[in-house]
């Protein structure tokens, strides 16, 4: 199938269409004849009825309209731009709610009627004989028409297509302000960005040292005193925290007859208190504070009742007996799970073929596993418990001409004398 010629671009003396919103009159039916000539004759009172060609509409759009317009025009200032109701309409030509209303006109953005019919939009030629009767000037219209105003384009649906565009600044006397474009950001890597990104503050940079500026007469008065007199304005210890101060502080006292205290134990309850010692040399001044040893601690004193118990009233420790071996012989004794190396827990054992070939190994340990006994090493049968077969000497029922004596327990069937008695009757 050939391709579809494209459509040829319009001709230079192709009309120029323009979108009319929200139009005179309010709520235009254009299937109505009565509406059709109320807006002809409003569009004939700005821009003359010669010029006006054709109408166009859809009832997805009812309060936009387009009209077909000649190529030769040129009165725009007069119909492009907002024509507000209340200035260009007589009062009693319109309802009191209308005369807020406001009727704007745009160029289009379809370029030639065959796309604007293409779109949907459905196309009623202007007749003569709507403007019967007519004149400039006339009752609902001022007269001469007022000039028109700057407007944005309408707020149209982002999803539809859109019908209006922007009206030229130049046609109301107005300037367009271009801001200029905002530098391009540095070439990452070039000398210019490594400046720039040297000189960024970063919250993550590490924060130099804080210089603080001391005032020059806060200053003054540290450089002006003394160490001396720093000590002498320090306020003196009270009588409440003169014992706790002393042990904890690092300075000595100025004057050097003081005595300088140690921590010594008075008694065993944990108390103590402070005395006088002489002078030491070999303490270093910086702390000033010897902190001699406690006294030797009276353990018998301190040991309370439970403490000094003796070893011999303690009552004695039970030994340790055998690592619960009668408990591994049930968990020997258990049969191993019969799980399936490949799936496990999860196997379907019907249609599972490693099951089917690990079905016989398991019958085979299962059969020895019952032959085992209670798990002492002796296998199941009529003869003797004990750890004797049967028939030997010491062991059993008494073996024939045994005389060995055998202690009593769970070995064998008889005792000590049992087997000396078996010895006499075979004599």
């Amino acid at each position: 199938m050939p391709k579809r010629v494209a459509t040829p671009p319009p001709p230079e003396d192709e009309p120029r269409y323009l979108a009319v919103n929200n139009p005179y009159p309010p709520q235009a039916n254009l299937a109505l004849k009565s509406d059709i000539e109320d807006l002809v004759r409003w569009l004939a009172s700005c821009m003359g009825k010669r010029h006006l060609y054709a109408l166009f509409y859809k009832k997805v759009t009812p309060n936009t309209i387009i009209i077909e317009v000649g190529r030769d025009f040129t009165g725009w200032r007069a119909l492009l731009g907002a024509h507000a109701w209340s200035e260009v309409f007589h009062p009693t030509a319109i309802a009191p709610e209308d005369r807020n209303r406001v009727s704007r006109i745009f160029y289009s953005t379809y370029p030639s009627g065959r796309q604007v019919e293409k779109a949907g939009w459905k196309r009623i030629f202007v007749e003569e004989e709507w403007f019967d009767g007519w004149k400039p000037q006339n009752p609902v219209t001022k007269f001469p028409y007022p000039l028109t105003s700057h407007c944005e384009t309408p707020a149209e649906d982002q999803t539809g297509y859109t019908l209006c565009r922007p009206l030229p600044l130049e046609l109301f006397g107005m300037v367009r302000i271009v801001n200029e474009p905002a530098a391009a950001p540095p070439v990452v890597g070039s000398n210019t960005w490594v400046s720039t990104k040297g000189s960024t503050p970063n919250a993550w940079q590490k924060k130099g040292p804080t210089i603080v500026q001391v005032p020059d007469k806060l200053a003054n008065q540290f450089t002006s005193l003394s160490l001396t007199e720093l000590k002498s304005t320090s306020p003196p210890l009270t009588s409440a925290t003169t014992a706790s101060s002393s042990v904890f502080s690092p300075y000595e006292s100025d004057d050097e007859d003081d005595e300088k205290p140690y921590i010594a134990r008075e008694h065993a309850k944990g108390e103590f208190h402070f005395e006088p010692v002489e002078d030491d040399d070999e303490i270093d001044e910086g702390y000033g504070i010897g902190l001699n040893a406690a006294n030797v601690w009276d353990k018998a004193e301190s040991l309370s009742g439970w403490e000094t118990m003796s070893k011999a009233s303690a009552p004695p420790s039970e030994a340790p007996g055998p690592s619960g071996q009668s408990d591994f012989g049930d968990t020997f004794n258990e049969p191993e799970p019969q799980l399936c190396p490949v799936h496990g827990p999860l196997c379907s054992r019907g249609i599972c073929t490693e099951y089917r070939k690990n079905k016989a190994t398991w019958k085979d340990r299962a059969a020895e596993h019952g032959n085992r006994g209670r798990g002492r090493g002796t296998p199941r049968g009529r003869g003797s418990r004990g750890g004797t077969p049967m028939g030997s000497p010491g062991g059993g029922r008494g073996g024939k001409g045994s005389a060995t004596p055998v202690s009593p327990g769970r070995s064998g069937g008889g005792s000590a004398w049992q087997g000396n008695t078996a010895s006499l009757f075979a004599s």
